[in-house]
């Protein structure tokens, strides 16, 4: 199928149906549905249900159950079990999350009034289905521009082009390491950094279904949370495609043709549940036991070496403190006359906040001067740069769900908040650059203005960096990854910009870096290549470093060592 179909009149709105299972949806098909009625470009108006043969009356547990033990046996009856009490189990969990609205069920009648009840021809194992020639009929009767499967069915046969941009669907998981079970579990169950999501346009061979979009987010410690997560924050990128879907009239290209396979749900047998519970209860006792017996935390600190990044010997490097109570991270260094300045988040264990803090770089030690920024709200990575003779800072406050600027009164020690950029939302590690005649910023925003901020890079661009006026590239976010989304400093080397990110694996946050070149930087283009992974083998008993930035004179960065601390807080 061409992606290339006729376009609409302007003035129509795409009309686009769901494949569902049943009227009873999760949170994240009905929030789409819902939100589907209120665009001004689209509209979700029927809902597709394939009318599945049952001899199980509704709400008859009892009678399931005995048909579930004749049909498949002891131990497929036990899985299932087993599977529904795991499942209560972290509901407990969930319930304290942010993601508690998913643990219902939501009607889709409330939101989509309008039915088509079809009779599919199901495979033998009732994973396929393919429609009827009169089903297909009605359907394509309909004009639908679009359908999405929402449901758990595989579709096969003419139903893949019975709409203008045929058939697409948001699938979890990756191509290469698939497992059937539950969406979330396999990457939890094998600790696995990242849990991946990707939308296709179906096509009757899998190998030859289009990836129209893919991206990951952090793996969260539990099956049911991980899974909750990846609906709510894999739900925007869909929302995302069908905005653009109804504004250009065309679906995005093809990443790559590869197999694809749907992430079926079908429960993990026994085994792999037990061991799954025996790995988090042993998860768990662990991180408590650290905790709140020993005491230990991961603890940041920062060093500096005066040389340029290029020259760096991390092994070598000078210490900075850190003061009683407190850690130091994020650090940037700025050059004035002969004099080098260290800013760094200096984050106080008792308030569980962190405020700017300066130093200043001697031979071999660094001589702190005092606090720089202080606010009613938590901040950290206070990048600096120049504009018109002036000096500002840019800070992290996703507390305050704002991104703001300083601007410096009497360096190094007063400064004054002269805009607030961007308002509204949970952005973290704000890098702002002037590159080939225009102005950057680099923000890790979670798009569900959720605290998580690791998996995703957006980019703006602006004619002058004190503005409000920054314009969304567009192929914002430029990541999907926590392998590299996330903002570590920056770099600068004869007219090229360097971007260090942060790496994150599925027990620990900050656990190493890497230094990548943007090779393509302009208002439709993004692309970066990695120069360099850092790992946090410069120094003795350490086992973190999440930061680098240098102004060619001084380079300075952070490291993380398990400490004993008798003290209660967040960590970085």
């Amino acid at each position: 199928m061409t992606l290339g179909s006729p376009a609409k009149p302007s003035q129509e709105k795409l009309k686009i149906a769901l494949i569902v299972d049943s009227r009873l949806s999760t949170k994240n098909i009905y929030d789409l549905a819902e939100w589907g009625q209120f665009q001004t470009g689209l509209d979700i108006s029927h809902l597709i249900i394939p009318q599945a043969v049952s001899t199980t009356k509704p709400g008859s547990k009892l009678r399931y159950s005995t048909e579930l033990l004749l049909k498949k046996g002891f131990a497929e009856w036990l899985a299932q079990i087993f599977w529904v009490a795991i499942c209560k189990i972290e509901t407990i969990a969930i319930k304290k999350s942010l993601y508690k609205e998913y643990i219902q069920s939501y009607d889709l009648a409330k939101v989509i009034t309008n039915f088509i009840v079809v009779e599919p021809v199901f495979s033998e194992n009732g994973q396929i289905g393919r429609f009827s020639d009169n089903d297909i009929l009605n359907i394509k009767a309909l004009n639908f521009d679009l359908l999405i499967n929402c449901g758990a069915l595989i579709l096969k046969g003419d139903i893949l082009n019975a709409a203008r941009f045929g058939i697409i669907s948001l699938s979890y998981g990756d191509h290469e390491n698939v497992n059937n079970g539950p969406a979330g579990f396999w990457e939890v169950y094998n600790k696995k950094n990242s849990t991946g999501f990707y939308i296709q346009q179906l096509a009757e061979k899998q190998s030859a279904d289009n990836v129209l979009m893919r991206g990951a987010f952090l793996t969260e410690r539990y099956f049911m949370i991980n899974q909750f997560m990846l609906y709510a924050r894999s739900n925007f990128y869909m929302k995302k495609l069908l905005t653009d879907l109804a504004k250009h009239q065309m679906l995005p290209k093809t990443t790559e043709l590869v197999p694809c396979h749907k992430n079926l749900s079908v429960i993990p047998n026994i085994q792999f549940q037990i061991i799954y519970l025996l790995k988090i209860v042993t998860m768990s006792s662990n991180l408590f036991i650290a905790t709140h017996i020993q005491k230990k935390q991961q603890r940041w600190t920062v060093a500096f070496s005066k040389s340029n990044w290029t020259s760096l010997d991390m092994s070598s490097a000078s210490k900075i403190p850190n003061p009683p109570d407190h850690f130091l991270a994020d650090p940037f260094v700025i050059t004035e006359g002969e004099t080098s300045y260290c800013f760094v988040e200096d984050y106080h264990y008792k308030t569980a906040r962190g405020s700017i803090a300066v130093y200043e770089i001697k031979a071999d030690h660094a001589q702190p001067l005092g606090e720089a920024l202080v606010e009613t709200f938590h901040l950290s990575f206070p990048y600096l740069f120049r504009f018109n003779s002036k000096l500002y800072m840019v800070t992290e406050s996703a507390e305050n769900k704002d991104i703001r600027l300083y601007q410096c009164v009497n360096f190094p020690l007063q400064w004054q908040l002269v805009n607030i950029i961007m308002s509204d939302l949970s952005a973290a590690d704000n890098l702002i650059f002037e590159y080939q005649g225009s102005w950057w910023l680099f923000s890790n925003i979670n798009s569900l203005k959720q605290p998580d901020h690791c998996s995703e890079l957006w980019v703006f661009y602006a004619d002058n960096p004190v503005t409000c006026e920054w314009q969304p590239h567009p192929k914002n976010p430029v990541i999907i990854n926590p392998a590299n989304a996330r903002n570590g400093g920056i770099l600068f080397k004869d007219g090229e910009v360097y971007r260090v990110s942060q790496r994150h694996t599925f027990s620990q946050y900050g656990v190493g870096s890497s230094i990548n070149r943007i090779v393509t930087l302009n208002k439709n283009e993004y692309a970066e290549a990695k120069l360099v992974d850092i790992q946090p083998d410069f120094f003795e008993n350490i086992n973190g470093t999440h930061h680098l930035h240098s102004d060619g004179i001084v380079t300075v960065f952070d490291f993380s060592e398990i400490s004993d601390l008798n003290l209660s807080g967040q960590t970085h």
